[in-house]
Parts: structure tokens; sequence; C-alpha cells
């Protein structure tokens, strides 16, 4: 992308027809011998909204992207429940870090937890987990289907 003033150097050295367009933020230049004709093609550049599954799908990325919670969601995939004691033991790291990941899992919706004082006890959240996993795979493979890569 150039800038106006690069444009016009460019313009003087070069001593050769050219156009010039702006269109919003955009500039663009072209070498021409002769213009004959300028074809403009109207694109909607504003800004959209996020989509809804565009903000979930954010949500469970996040929610997915640190090794913690992903060993947390293995554990509790192996198994029909879990108690936050018994992950302690076995996650190793600090139980108010464990607490803070399984938080993080909560409120993006993949796991469910029951308090049964003085302990909780998480599981997978089933009908949560079969919409992340389409959501997910629907993005995955909307990425591969794509014909050029950069």
């Amino acid at each position: 992308m150039i800038t106006k003033k690069q444009a016009a150097k460019i313009r003087k050295k070069e001593k050769k027809p050219f156009v010039y367009l702006r269109i919003g933020n955009l500039f663009v230049y072209l070498r021409t011998k002769t213009v004959h004709s300028i074809e403009i093609i109207k694109v909607d550049m504003s800004k959209q909204p996020f989509t809804e599954d565009q903000i979930q799908l954010a949500r469970i990325a996040k929610a997915l992207g640190h090794p913690v919670r992903i060993a947390i969601l293995q554990m509790l995939a192996s198994q029909s429940c879990c108690y936050h004691g018994d992950m302690s033991e076995v996650i190793p790291v600090a139980k108010s870090t464990l607490s803070q990941h399984l938080n993080e899992l909560k409120e993006a919706g993949l796991i469910k937890g029951e308090i049964t004082p003085p302990t909780v006890k998480y599981c997978i959240h089933q009908e949560n987990w079969a919409a992340a996993r389409e959501l997910l795979g629907g993005f995955i493979e909307r990425i591969g289907q794509i014909g050029s890569y950069c």
C-alpha cells in the first residue's frame, strides 16, 4: 500500500501515465500507457459486528488455550465425574490455580460443577460439548477448504 506522497514521487520519476485511486483507506496505483476506462467496484468495507458463532468459537478457543485446561478435560473425559480435591492431586498446579482453570472452563460452558459441601464435583457438560465440537469442526473444515495459502 502506498501513500499519496509516495505516489507523487513515483509519478515524477517515471513520467508515465498512471491512475491513482483512493477508495476509503485503500490507495491504488496503476501504471498504464493510456487510460481507456476505469471500472470501480464498490465493496462494503464497513465494520461488521461479530456473529454469535464467532463469539462462542472464540470463547471455546480461549478455554482450550492452556495445557492445564486440556489436562482437566482429558481427566474428566476418562471418568464420569471428578472432585476438585482429586484433580489437585493429579494435575501439577496449586489448588487456587486449578480453581481458576476450572472456572474458565465452566464459564465457557464446557464443564459443569455441582457443589456438595465441602467439595465440588465436576463433569463434562455433554450438550455444550456437542455444540462446541460442531462449531470447532465446522470452523476447521472451512479453513481447510480454502484453496490458496500465503
